[in-house]
This record gives C-alpha cells, structure tokens and sequence, in this order.
C-alpha cells in the first residue's frame, strides 16, 4: 500500500464509527492479508486482500444496508472489485476468500 493510501486508511473507522473502540480500516486490510496468507491462498491473493478497502480512502465506505439500497455512486463501487480482480488476475475476491 502506498503510505498516503496506508497513512488514510489508518485513521478511517470500520463501520463509519458505529462500534465500541476504534478499529482502522487499515488493521482490517493487514489482518485480511495475513488471513489470506494463512489459508494458502495464491501469492497474488494476500496483495489483492490488503488492497480490498483501498478505495475507501477516496470513495469513503457506505454500510452494507445503504449501499444495498443506494442509487448514488453504486457503478463507482461496484466497480471497484472486479478492477482489482484483473489486476491481481484472480476471479473473485468472495470466491476465492469466502469466510
């Protein structure tokens, strides 16, 4: 991640603010990678997992029941995943990394 993405993500709360203590955005994409790694999954799949909230340092995140319901920016997001599935050459984030 390059640092101005990292430095963001870091300071941007998981569930827009609606939990107990305070866990980054950014914690949340080490732990997926770390995850990722764990489990075995491809070389090209740790990257893809620490990059899968990247665009919320731009973008910002819209919690699942809006973002169900939303009409707004919905191309922009979702968007997003399959352009870093190419990248990273790897079908599916939720196929591939299915908890």
């Amino acid at each position: 991640m390059s640092n101005y993405i990292a430095h963001a993500l870091s300071l941007i709360c998981r569930g827009n603010g609606h939990v107990k203590t305070f866990w980054s955005v950014g914690q949340h994409c080490i732990n997926c990678a770390k995850e990722a790694w764990a489990r075995g999954l491809s070389n090209r799949m740790a990257p893809a997992c620490h990059l899968h909230d990247a665009g919320e340092c731009y973008l910002s995140d819209i919690p699942r029941p809006l973002f169900a319901k939303a009409k707004f920016g919905g191309q922009a997001a979702s968007a997003y995943p399959s352009t870093k599935a190419k990248y990273f050459s790897i079908s599916s984030f939720s196929r591939n990394f299915a908890m």
